[in-house]
């Protein structure tokens, strides 16, 4: 799983320059979870969110 999530991070467009939130996004597309944030710029990201 590791080697995916470090994969993933390096593949999604630096529209965050926080490398946490980058991870969580990461983390979010491998393992198919939902991300809750209120972060505008992570919203920004492809992935499945839920605003907060």
């Amino acid at each position: 799983m590791m080697r995916g999530l470090r994969r993933r991070m390096r593949r999604p467009p630096p529209l965050h320059q926080d490398p946490f939130d980058r991870m969580l996004v990461a983390q979010s597309l491998v393992e198919d979870l939902v991300l809750v944030t209120h972060d505008r710029c992570v919203l920004r990201y492809d992935c499945a969110l839920l605003r907060a």
